[in-house]
C-alpha cells in the first residue's frame, strides 16, 4: 500500500510539472487526473497535509476537493429546495392602471443639440 502511495504522489508530480509548465502559474483549474490520485490517497487514509508536502498542492485545495467530494456524494446532483404555498403570499393589487402616451413619432431636439426620439414620462433613462 506505501507502494502504491508512492507511485501515485508521483504521478501527481508529473503529472503537475507538465501541466503548470503548459499552462503557467497562478489561478487555474487542476486536471481531474490529479484530483482522482489525491483522492485515491484520501480513501487510502494518507492524511492531506502529508499529500500537500509531497505533492507541491496546497493543503486548502486538497481539503476542498474532500469537501466537495464527501458533501456531492451526500446530496447528489439535485439540489431540494422549499415552496412556499400559494396562500401564504400576500396578493399585490393595482389601484389604478398606467396608460403610456402615444408617440408622434417625431424627434426632439435636446438643448445639446442632440436629437432624441419621444418618450414617454414612464421610461426612466
Amino acid at each position: 500500500m506505501v507502494k502504491h502511495a508512492e507511485q501515485l504522489i508521483n504521478e501527481i508530480k508529473q503529472i503537475k510539472t507538465q501541466y503548470v509548465a503548459e499552462v503557467g502559474k497562478g489561478r487555474r483549474v487542476w486536471p481531474r487526473s490529479i484530483k482522482e490520485r489525491v483522492a485515491r490517497l484520501d480513501e487510502m487514509g494518507i492524511p492531506a497535509k502529508s499529500v500537500a508536502t509531497e505533492s507541491g498542492i496546497p493543503y486548502e485545495t486538497i481539503i476542498l476537493w474532500r469537501y466537495n467530494r464527501r458533501h456531492k456524494s451526500e446530496t447528489g446532483a439535485f439540489h431540494e429546495v422549499t415552496v412556499a404555498r400559494s396562500n401564504s403570499v400576500p396578493a399585490v393589487r393595482a389601484a389604478k392602471r398606467l396608460a403610456a402616451p402615444k408617440s408622434d413619432g417625431k424627434r426632439r431636439i435636446s438643448k445639446s443639440g442632440k436629437c432624441h426620439p419621444l418618450r414617454s414620462p414612464l421610461e426612466r433613462v
